[in-house]
């Protein structure tokens, strides 16, 4: 029973400075042995800079220094890393090879510290593949990263984490990517290791329901410093500082019913539309094997009307999304904006009509730019705005979303994963267009931002009659922002129709299936809800 208790990390005074920001300012920490504790903060606050120190993956401006930072054998946790302490990063697609399978980079792993067979590192790789919830797991060893949807990677990283067994894992963000339904399974898989294992995590989150279900305990970070801290029960249900508070506040509640009068006039419209990939099958070299993304798929959005589309990770939600801007072509069926098809239509025409917000920033945005620059591209190119006004707009566009004046002069890496993604949004919104595709768009947001997101998109919807395709996996915002949704799976439409009227009395079995998974949260009080979802 002691043994269960004993610190695995402990952290004392520990401070990250770069340049002249203070990253991160004396903190304490400590996590135990088959226990989890929540960082829990917004974006920018520090959490990531915490797990980059304790890992030893800091910048190289960075000056770190702590009175007290050890794993429990006494050792930097730096020195263990990959085998006894193993982190799992916020975003997939950068985190992954490129260039290399799945396969190929979950084998490596396991051989680089356990050595042994390459059948014993494919033998765990399955397994690991199979636990974490990715289909057809054999296929998918063969598999790239950019064959797969951002869950699907998000799994693929997990199961690369956990490869080696490790005492202490550090996962930053690990559910952002993830379906609700799928966001479950993960989560009893996390409980179930603690149980086999005696697992410690330090789970890096902004989404508060989880941190209800899994953690222990809760630290909750503000500008790189811990303004509280304690049990989940306590913190979740009655906290003391008024940043927690407004963390809980800023939850996404149902919105009362709007019923949208449609006009029958689609700006956007998909007809029939289907897609089929060749993928590497086989145990030939050459072998190949067809995978069919999309069938007979059709959608209309309107003037000012926000479609919510929802479905599991790998359902084909992203693959609708790169037909519908014309980064894809569909191998059946049409595409039509504002009237004209969009095959027939230059691509720096269909940009000025329909623009994407994609879901990893950090892969949308040119590392060596600043953001000045990235916002003043698509203004050069759709605009005929001079120097002067365009300077100007940039600054509008980085207000809008929320951002502060300074980042103008900031690269994408000097951003935090949720600054990254409102630039990604600023970006879109540039050229003006008619109809803006949304994947995953706030997926990587703190709740508080995550509020101030949805409510521009509601307030451009309304002043500049702009028509949103808004794609997530978090039912409790396509609720709260959308006025009618369709609900698809494996590469189909399984029901459509109001908001309310599908949140309310689901009638497919999978729609059902993903709403029973969310993590409720009851508005009676702003926390009452969440105490139901304590252990």
């Amino acid at each position: 029973m002691m043994q269960e208790t004993l610190p695995l990390l402990s952290v004392r005074g520990l401070d990250v400075q770069i340049d002249e920001t203070h990253a991160v300012r004396g903190i304490d920490l400590t996590v135990k042995r088959g226990q989890t504790l929540a960082l829990v903060g917004e974006s920018g606050s520090g959490k990531s800079m915490t797990a980059l120190a304790l890992m030893g993956l800091t910048p190289p401006a960075a000056r770190v220094s702590a009175q007290e930072l050890c794993f429990e054998t006494g050792a930097h946790p730096a020195t263990l890393r990959g085998e006894r302490v193993a982190m799992v990063f916020q975003e997939p697609m950068t985190a992954l090879n490129p260039v290399f399978t799945i396969g190929d980079q979950l084998r490596a792993v396991f051989r680089h510290h356990r050595g042994g067979t390459a059948a014993m590192a494919r033998a765990r790789a399955l397994e690991l593949l199979e636990r974490v919830g990715v289909r057809e797991p054999e296929n998918r060893l063969r598999h790239y990263p950019h064959m797969m949807s951002g869950g699907q990677r998000q799994r693929v990283l997990i199961a690369m984490a956990l490869m080696c067994s490790p005492d202490l894992l550090i996962a930053d963000e690990p559910t952002t990517a993830l379906d609700v339904t799928t966001q479950a399974k993960l989560l009893d898989l996390l409980v179930d290791l603690q149980r086999e294992l005696g697992l410690g995590i330090l789970f890096i989150t902004h989404d508060l329901g989880v941190v209800a279900k899994i953690a222990d305990d809760v630290a909750v970070m503000k500008e790189g410093q811990i303004v509280e801290t304690g049990p989940a029960r306590s913190v979740l249900s009655a906290p003391n500082h008024p940043y927690t508070q407004n963390l809980l506040d800023s939850l996404p509640r149902p919105m009362e019913p709007v019923t949208f009068a449609q006009s029958g006039s689609a700006v956007l419209q998909a007809d029939s539309l289907g897609q089929v990939y060749d993928v590497q099958g086989g145990a030939g070299l050459f072998a190949r094997k067809t995978f069919r993304a999309l069938s007979n798929v059709s959608l209309h959005l309107e003037q000012s009307e926000i479609l919510g589309v929802v479905g599991e990770s790998g359902c084909g939600k992203s693959t609708l999304a790169r037909i519908l801007i014309g980064l894809d072509s569909a191998t059946e069926g049409r595409v039509e904006v504002c009237g004209d098809d969009a095959s027939a239509l230059p691509q720096r025409q269909l940009a000025r009509r329909i623009q994407p917000v994609f879901q990893d920033p950090f892969g949308s945005l040119n590392p060596a730019w600043s953001v000045g620059r990235i916002l003043e591209l698509p203004l050069k190119l759709h605009t005929n705005l001079d120097a002067v006004a365009r300077s100007a707009r940039i600054d509008v566009l980085i207000a809008d979303v929320g951002l502060p004046e300074r980042v103008r002069q900031a690269s994408p890496r000097a951003l935090s994963g949720g600054q990254r993604q409102r630039v990604a949004i600023a970006r879109a919104l540039a050229a003006n267009p008619q109809v803006v595709v949304c994947d995953e768009p706030t997926s990587a947001l703190d709740v508080s931002v995550q509020a101030q997101i949805l409510k521009l998109l509601r307030a451009l919807r309304d002043e500049k009659e702009l028509s949103i395709l808004f794609i997530s996996h978090d039912l409790a915002v396509v609720e709260n922002l959308c006025d009618r949704v369709l609900v698809m799976d494996a590469g189909q439409i399984i029901e459509e129709g109001p908001a309310d009227q599908i949140f309310a009395t689901p009638r497919h079995p999978k729609t059902r299936a993903l709403k029973e998974a969310v993590l409720e949260v009851e508005w009676d009080t702003p926390v009452t809800g969440l105490v139901g979802h304590l252990r």
